[in-house]
């Protein structure tokens, strides 16, 4: 079967982890959005069934999933897919969809509370690489207000210091 689904479907289907992974959440999210709408469109054009069910609805509710699964599952009664499911699900163990999950909206916050910690370590280090140029920097023009009167190759030396110190400080 695996084979025919690559053959209709494609290695998307197949190898669903192929593809790049996105570490900024918007991004991340935009990709796995694109990625489903190809992923769909390949099982429709193959004429795969395709079943989408509720989540966590199909965990708490025998008979929905039954109703939703039962073309794709024939030779099985009512009873036996009840049976499964009692034995399978576990409500107890979703964490998700319940009165006092925020859904979407409290998994995004999350997510940008992360990117906004990881921005604000990022500012903190370039703070920091700043401040270490800067004194450096100072350092140099005090050095070249003392070697003002050094001969002609100190002072070529100390010019060159300081284009690199300010090509530096620019760059930040």
């Amino acid at each position: 079967m695996a084979l025919d689904l690559a053959a209709n479907v494609g290695p998307a289907l197949v190898h669903p982890r192929r593809r790049a992974v996105q570490h900024r959440p918007v991004d991340q999210a935009r990709l796995l959005a694109v990625e489903f709408h190809h992923l769909v469109e390949r099982v429709t054009a193959a004429d795969v069934p395709l079943v989408l069910l509720a989540f966590p609805r199909m965990v708490d509710d025998a008979d929905y999933l039954f109703r939703r699964m039962a073309a794709v599952l024939p030779g099985v009664t009512a009873s036996q897919a009840a049976a499964a499911h009692t034995a399978v699900a576990e409500p107890a163990r979703v964490r998700v969809g319940r009165s006092d999950d925020h859904g979407f909206e409290a998994a995004d916050n999350a997510a940008l509370r992360r990117e906004l910690t990881r921005v604000r370590e990022q500012l903190a280090t370039s703070e920091a690489n700043y401040a270490h140029v800067e004194a450096a920097y100072r350092d140099s023009q005090t050095k070249l207000a003392e070697a003002a009167r050094a001969p002609r190759r100190w002072w070529r030396w100390q010019q060159r210091i300081i284009q690199v110190l300010q090509a530096h400080r620019a760059a930040t």
